[in-house]
Formats: structure tokens, sequence, C-alpha cells
């Protein structure tokens, strides 16, 4: 990436327009109420720009994008041209101020830790949201001040470091896994700061003897240390000071008259705890002087806004809805600080002294209109980008383009996200006898392609191009890493020991046996006797899987209480045995199609996913393809939570059943679900020489019987539907693989069609939520069972709140997500009331566009609507069920259930699942 500027004339070219920019900057400086706007700049040419800019004059920036979204695509361009140290991403905290949650500790601590860069003499690009910098933040001073250095050598008490870890936003946890964990294990203690891997700290005394890194998954170490800082991960930092100050604000409050004595003592009361409780960030005007980000860094550094006429529509949807959490907070609270002591206004804004420059795409304010801050532009420079305008995968026209643009002086290049891709698209390109550009696609990654003819370059996107989904945004936050359920254990919780029963876990111990000091868990049965386990016995140990809230019985020691129990459940696992013995003798005696090993498309298709795979799920993968090379019919399990990658294992496996000239049928529960399976099999196989086609009730009768036509004759590879798949008059010319996603969904009778199936083809299932007769058969080996239990790299647990319909959470909730940039679902299981509960939505939220969905609606109707809804045309989707299964919407992260005392648990389950499937935080609420 880095060649395409350097390189003459392109260096040259852009050195121009970086003249330019500077000069801008400069007429910026000398008149702020008339900022110069950079007009014309499409696609990622405005990072390129700036790129330039900071590589010739290396002076620190802050680029303020409208939302988040925007922001991460400028930061990621950004890092690409530049290299991720020059830059500094302030990520936006995913909930308004006055919210009753607390922002995610990983998002405030890479804040902190961006706002800590910034005092360092290295300049860097800031990039953040309108929001990023209109929230207040601790000071200069206080982050100083509350930031620790520790190193090998130093000297610390133990006790009052746990404690100052605690107030600084840590939270005491088992087993470190997410960023602001801490755990104290007799020497040891284990801390994970924002920015790099967890900490483990081990004392003799109170001295530190070692430093090291480790692994979170592992808990394995990784290297050692001689120092480090600790960041807070709170902008609200307890120590003494702050608490005084705040103690002092309050009694000067109750001095004026601005609050009574009850208000008094319940303040005093809640600063004198000292708890990082949810939603106290709102109180962080009482505890001293605030700051903006813009404070952090010199008076003189220029402020760069994307799209004014954005930050302009997205500052009034934050001024109208701040006030508004904030007096939904009043229910809980009894006092709370003004708006604009927490977010800034945008006269705050607008009174700020640095040179302020504006870049847009077409944009220009006509007389009347109403500008960013109140000011009008002063120079308006032109720029010649364009969109390259390349779409739709037609090669020839791709090279006919390219070839042009070269003989114009042009350096022309398609970036595509991996080296699969790239030689993908080079094999395509050099088919042709005709028109080659000279230059060939190459992997590098921007959010959108651009053609400037006055820098000398055009640069084409393959996601562009060929109109699929695009690499997702570079890996900036951890979320929550891979802690084996042991390690979980809260004192008080109960657990099942396989010799003794279930018991209650009452934290670790170190006991002294035999003059050698032991860590053990400490579990107590009935009769308060107890039980002490060494922690290297730990695996006989595991959590009692029921209801968290449920009561159990505790086992007594030395009785035959908990043998009766086991041996029951011997019986009737025997029992079940015995049902299904016959037909898993007759499956494993009847020869199946053995699949020959890959070959070069399976490797090509391997090379295009855009993702890393997860361990778990290269597993998963090479157990199924195993399966499939065997002589024997494959009948495996595939079990993972939900968006863990189940279906990328379901989707090799049908490419390798074609590749061996055999035909796939995968079963869905759900319309809409076999509809988005189809949009996914077809999007990834589209490169490939794989037919696929979906058989629903949405298609027409001529249509479906032109399918099972094309089916018959062996015209299609892959056939997705329903249970009409099931249907006596569906035939297949040579089918060799059934993929089955949630059986448990089924009848009885379609259950007895797929047991007839899996008797002569491979058969592949897919659960999140298998019903124990499965699970049963998969545990006890009847059935091959994978099990895919690494989440994806960033993926956030899903925050659930149990509580009754209560309409200040529901506008909290949605106008969280809105503010985030994402949609809401609203699960409400009744058509004949669906209509006026999405009508109550829209009374309580005027702003927010709402539609509805359900399964009773005309199927054109249905699909009009869901279609619109991932097209991102409208914000909640009030609907039934019928989005249970399935459903990859990553730009949903809010789920309200309604009636959820209405539903089963695995149901409730899956449909939890349908939010949570990105980087983000996911909230789901059980009304």
């Amino acid at each position: 990436m880095r060649s395409l500027v350097e390189t003459p004339p392109v260096a040259d070219a852009v050195a121009d327009h970086v003249a330019r920019l500077e000069t801008a900057l400069a007429a910026a400086a000398s008149d702020p109420l008339h900022p110069p706007l950079l007009k014309g700049l499409y696609g990622s040419s405005p990072s390129l720009l700036l790129a330039a800019w900071f590589r010739a004059h290396r002076r620190t920036a802050v680029i303020v994008a409208p939302g988040r979204e925007i922001a991460l695509q400028l930061a990621d361009d950004l890092e690409s041209w530049l290299g991720r140290d020059r830059i500094v991403f302030l990520p936006q905290q995913e909930v308004l101020a006055f919210d009753r949650n607390s922002p995610d500790r990983e998002l405030v601590g890479a804040v902190l830790q961006g706002l800590s860069r910034l005092a360092e003499p290295e300049p860097a690009l800031v990039v953040t949201s309108l929001y990023g910098l209109r929230q207040r933040v601790i000071t200069p001073r206080r982050l100083k001040a509350t930031s620790l250095e520790i190193g090998v050598g130093q000297r610390l008490d133990r006790d009052e470091f746990c404690l100052r870890l605690l107030s600084s936003g840590y939270e005491s946890a088992g087993m470190v896994a997410r960023v602001g964990d801490f755990t104290r294990r007799g020497s040891l203690i284990d801390v994970f700061p924002p920015g790099d891997a967890p900490l483990r700290i081990e004392f003799f005394d109170d001295e530190i003897m070692s430093l090291r890194r480790f692994d979170p998954a592992t808990q394995r170490s990784i290297d050692k240390m001689e120092r480090c800082v600790l960041m807070p991960v709170s902008h609200l930092v307890f120590d003494d000071d702050s608490v005084l100050e705040a103690l002092g604000a309050v009694e000067s409050m109750a001095g004026d008259g601005a609050i009574d004595d009850d208000e008094r003592g319940e303040l005093e009361e809640r600063i004198e705890e000292r708890t990082h409780s949810a939603g106290i960030e709102a109180f962080l005007p009482l505890f001293g002087p605030t700051a903006l980000v813009t404070d952090h860094m010199p008076a003189e550094t220029p402020l760069i806004w994307v799209d004014p006429q954005q930050q302009h529509a997205h500052s009034g949807f934050l001024d109208e809805e701040v006030p508004r959490m904030r007096e939904g907070r009043y229910r809980h609270d009894s006092w709370l600080p003004p708006v604009e002591d927490v977010v800034a206004t945008s006269d705050d804004l607008a009174g700020l002294g640095n040179p302020q420059l504006w870049i847009s795409e077409g944009w220009l304010p006509q007389p009347g209109d109403e500008t960013w801050l109140g000011r009008e532009p002063g120079e308006i420079l032109e720029f010649d980008t364009r969109r390259p305008g390349l779409s739709g995968g037609d090669v020839d026209r791709l090279c006919r383009t390219l070839s042009a643009l070269e003989s114009e002086g042009c350096r022309a290049a398609v970036l595509c996200d991996n080296k699969g891709q790239a030689d993908r698209l080079s094999d395509l390109i050099m088919e042709r006898d005709d028109v080659v550009p000279s230059r060939l696609p190459m992997v590098g990654h921007i959010s959108q392609g651009f053609i400037w003819p006055g820098a000398g370059l055009a640069i084409v996107t393959d996601h562009e191009f060929f109109e699929r989904y695009r690499r997702p945004a570079r890996s900036r936050f951890r979320g929550a890493a891979v802690v084996k359920d042991s390690g979980n254990l809260v004192p008080g919780e109960h657990v099942v020991h396989v010799e003794y029963g279930i018991g209650l876990y009452k934290g670790l111990r170190r006991l002294d046996v035999e003059n050698t000091e032991r860590e053990c868990l400490l579990l107590e049965y009935a009769d308060d006797d107890k039980v002490y386990v060494p922690v290297e016995n730990i695996s006989l140990v595991e959590r009692y899987s029921s209801d968290r809230e449920a009561t159990p019985q505790l086992s007594r020691l030395g009785t035959a209480s908990w043998s009766r129990v086991t041996k029951r459940a011997r019986k009737a696992i025997q029992a079940m045995a015995v049902e299904l013995l016959a037909l898993y003798a007759e499956r494993s005696a009847r020869p199946g199609l053995a699949f020959g090993a890959d070959g070069d498309l399976m490797r090509s298709l391997e090379a295009s996913f855009i993702y890393k795979p997860t361990p778990d799920q290269t597993a998963a993968i090479e157990d199924t393809k195993t399966d499939m090379e065997k002589p024997q019919p494959m009948d495996r399990l595939i079990c993972g939570d939900v968006g863990y990658g189940k279906t990328e294992v379901a989707m090799r496996a049908a490419f390798k059943a074609v590749e061996n000239g055999r035909q796939v049928a995968v079963l869905c529960p759900t319309t809409l679900l076999a509809h988005q399976h189809g949009e996914t099999f077809a999007e990834r196989f589209r490169d490939f020489p794989v037919r696929v086609a979906v058989i629903s009730r949405f298609q027409s009768a001529g249509r479906q019987k032109e399918i099972l036509r094309m089916i018959a004759a062996g015209e299609l590879d892959v056939l997705i539907g329903t249970h009409r798949l099931l249907s006596r008059d569906v035939r297949f010319k040579d089918l060799g693989l059934l993929v089955v996603d949630e059986e448990h969904r089924f009848g009885v009778r379609h259950k007895e069609r797929i047991k007839q199936l899996r008797k002569s083809v491979d058969v592949l299932t897919l659960s999140a939520t298998p019903i124990p007769r499965t699970l049963y058969m998969s545990l006890m080996g009847a059935r091959d069972m994978s099990l895919i239990t690494t989440p994806p790299r960033d993926r956030q647990p899903i925050q659930t709140e149990i509580c009754a319909f209560n309409e200040p959470v529901l506008v909290e909730a949605i106008t969280r997500e809105l503010h985030r940039g994402g949609q809401v679902f609203f699960v409400h299981n009744r058509v004949e009331t669906i209509q006026a509960m999405a009508a109550q939505i829209r009374q309580l939220l005027p702003n927010v566009s709402v539609e509805v969905a359900h399964g009773q609606m005309r199927e054109q109707d249905l699909e009009t609507v869901m279609r619109r809804f991932l097209d991102r045309e409208f914000d909640v989707l009030v609907t039934t069920t019928i989005i249970e299964s399935g459903l990859d919407m990553p730009s949903v992260n809010t789920i309200i259930i309604d009636r959820a005392d209405r539903f089963g648990l695995a149901q409730l389950y899956q449909i939890r699942g349908r939010v949570g499937r990105s980087s983000q935080r996911a909230y789901a609420y059980l009304m």
C-alpha cells in the first residue's frame, strides 16, 4: 500500500494536493470563523490525502467523523496507509451519558490509553466520532496521576494495590478474561490492563519478583517484562482526593439549597462507598474538573470535520436524546448533574480555538441552510476524485477500464482482502487475450475504492467489484477471551463433583499438607460437611448445569444417594442405546460414498474466507472432511453457540460433496433462514462452478416445479429449503450430503424421513441447543460430534436483563442502539396486537422509524420488509419469532423480547442469539 503513494509520479501528484491542504490549514488558523471546505473527496481518498499530509508535516491532528462506523472506517484506512503506530483511535462509548449501564471497560480503557499516547512527543493522527469529542473525559493531570507504573524489584503493598485497582474501575474476577478484570491468588495477582495482554504479577512478601504477560485463553505465560504502566479503565477514579472533592461539592450544593437533606445523604453514601456501580459515570463532574479530547493536545492542533452536513444532523440527535436520557434516569436517581457538565454543547465546540477544516464528498451549503456550528465555509478546494463505478463482477469491463486509466497516466490497482482472492482474480484477468492491465491484483485493505486523476491513482476494491461482504475492520478490541467453565466459578454457586455429587462452591483455600502449601477448592455438602479439591483435580468439578437461580438439594457424604442418582442415569442411557442400536448398526454396516481428497477448488475456496477460522472451527472442518472420506455414511453433529461459525463448516462440506460430483440438500426450520442460507451459499460459491437454489413458499408454483425438475436432472448442486425438501416429489439425481440446521425444530414425521436418509447419505447436523436425546447420542459415541466453543475474535458476551415491561427502559435501550449506529429487534409474538405495539413504540420515540414483520404477511411483503431492514432503511423491527433461527444481521445488537415468560428456554436462547454477532457489546431485554 505505501509503495503506491511513494512511487513517482504518484508521490509528486499527491504532494501537490498536500500543499493545498497545508495552505488551507494556515488560512483556517488566521480565520477560525470560515473553515476551508475540501469538496469532491470520494471513497477512501480523504484518508489518502490526510495520510500524505501527515507523512509530509508530522503534525498531530484530530479527525472527527459523524458516527461510529465512519470513524472505524477512517481509522482502518489510515492504518492501511500509515501503519497502526501512527493512528490513535478513540472509540465512541456504546452508551449515551445518563444511561443506567456503564460503558464497556475495554472501550473506556482504549480511550484513556489513546489520551495518554497524546501526551508523548511523537505526533499522531487522532480519529474519533462527534460523540467521542463531545463526551467529557478525565483531565490530563488526573490521567497522569491515576496511571500506575510498576516494575520488577518495586515494593508494593498487595492490599493497597488491589484497592487501587478497584478504585480505577477494575473488577475482581474468578479468572482474568477481559480488559478490566483482576484476580488475587496468594502471591500472584493477575490484571488485564487496556491495550496489552493480561499481566501476571508475582510477589515475594511485598516485593514484585516478576512481571509476565500471559494468554487469557490458556493462562500460560507469553513473555517477561521489566516495567509496565497500568491505565485506569474508568474516567471516574475513587482516590482520596477525588472523593474529598466530591463530598465538598455535595456540601456546597446543600448549602446553596440546590439539594435537600435526603438527596445529600443519598449522594454522600454513594460517594463514600467508592464502588463503580452501574451508571456511576454520570456523576463524573462531582469529582473535580473534566476535560474534552482537545484539552489533551496543544491548542493549535487542527480539527478536521468529516461531512459537516451529517455532523449537524447527528449533533441534533444528541441534543435531543441526551436530555431525554437524563429525564428517564430520574426514576433511579434523585439528583443528576446538568447535561452540559457531562456532554459538551454545540456552543462549546464552536468556541474551540483550533484551526478547523471541513471535508465532504459533494455537499456544498446553499443560502439559508443551517451549517455546522453556525459557520460558513471559507475557501472551497475542489478535488477531482470519483467512485470507480465498477461492480457486478464483469472482468472484461474491469480490464478495459483499468487499461484505459493506465493509458491516461493513472497507476491502477485492484486491492483484494486476502491472497486467495487476489490469485483467483489474477487467474480471471490472465485468461483474457486482449486488454490486460499492467498491474495485477494485490492484497490490501481500504473501505472504498476511488479514481483520482489529479493524483494519477485508481484503486478498485474486490468487495465492491464483486459486490461481496467486505473484510471487517481490523481487530481493535479483544472482547471476551475463552476461559474454561471451572475458572469462572463464583463462590456460592452449586457444583457437581464426579464422586461426591452436588455441593456448594465456597472459594479457594490454601492448605498446608505435609509441609507443602497447596491451593484447593472448598466444596460444602449437606450437614456442613466439607471437601477440599486440589486445583490440579479441578477437572472433577463442574458447574451445576441448571438455572443459576435453582437451589438443588446438597448431596450427603457417606451415603448412597449420589450413587443411586448416577445409577438411574446409566439405566436411562442404556435404554436409549438399545433403542438406537438397530439404526446405527444398520448405518455402520451399509457402504457409503468415500469422497476424495481436497482439490484445487477447495483450497481456493478456503483461501477466500475473509475471517480467520478459530481452532475449534478448523478442527470441526477437518473432522467433517475425514468422515466424508470414509466409506461409511457420515453422521456428525456440529455443536456451537450462535454465530460461532457452524455455517462455514457446512459450506465447506457442501463444496467437498459438489467437487466430488454429488448433490447437497440443506434443511432449515424457517423460510427466512432458508433464504438467508441461500444468499450466503450463493455469495460464498459465486466464483466457483456451484449452482445453488432455494425452494420455499416465497416462490411461485411454476418456479418450484422448475427447481424440482432441475434437481432431478442434476442441473442444481445445492438445494436449500424447509421441510419442503422432505416431500416425496423432491427427487435428487445423486444426493451425497444432507445438512440439517437445528434438527430439534422439526416434527416427528420429518425426523423419521431424516432418519431414513441417514442410512445412505452423509448427514451433518448443526445446532446451538441440541435436544438432550441428540446430545446424549453424541456423547455416548452413537453419533460423532464436534464442539465449537471458541468465540470469534472480538465477540463479547450478550448482556441480558430480565425486567417487567418498562417504557423508560425500552426508550433507553432503543436510543442507546441508535446512538451506536445500530438497529433493534422487538419480539412481540402476538400477530393480533403487533401493530398496536409498533404504534406504542412510535409514540414513545417519534424520531425512530419502526416497521412490522410476521409470518401471516404476504410472502412478497414480508420479504420486502426484511430486505429493507437488512439494508438499514429503518431502525426498529417489531416482529414475531420468525427471526428465531439463523438470521445474521451484525448491525442489530439490541433485542427486546416482550412476554419472555411465554417462551421456552431453548427458544429464548435462539432468539437472543440474533444479536451479539459483531464486536460490539449486545443487549437482550427479557420483559
